[in-house]
């Protein structure tokens, strides 16, 4: 699990030639930016965006008017930080907004529930 973790993020992260305003690693507590392992942690990179479990393809970016910094995406997911869309047999799609909250924050809203997660520093 920690080696799958470990090899999403890598992948993630490597660096991309435009950065996004949401490329990143996210964590719900920053103190958990320097573990290894973190249940809650969240990488963006580009068109992509990686969860504990799953990895997920961004696509049909649209602006929210009137909400300058927020994003709504189509997600394309499979299981087990695969990057194909295979995992364990699943795949599943929805939708998810993304929106920064103040220069270290991110708003996250998917599935009816919202989450606000901290940047962690560069390494």
């Amino acid at each position: 699990m920690r080696r799958t973790m470990s090899c999403l993020l890598m992948c993630l992260l490597a660096s991309p030639a435009f950065a996004g305003p949401f490329d990143g690693r996210w964590e719900l507590d920053p103190a958990s930016c320097g573990a290894v392992y973190s249940e809650a942690r969240v990488a963006i990179a580009d068109d992509r965006i990686g969860f504990v479990e799953s990895a997920c393809r961004l696509t049909n970016p649209t602006a929210i008017r009137g909400m300058d910094s927020a994003v709504l995406y189509d997600m394309e997911c499979s299981g087990e930080g695969m990057m194909e869309c295979s995992g364990e047999g699943m795949t599943w799609s929805e939708r998810i907004l993304l929106a920064r909250d103040g220069e270290a924050g991110l708003l996250i809203y998917s599935r009816g529930f919202a989450s606000r997660r901290q940047r962690c520093p560069e390494s």
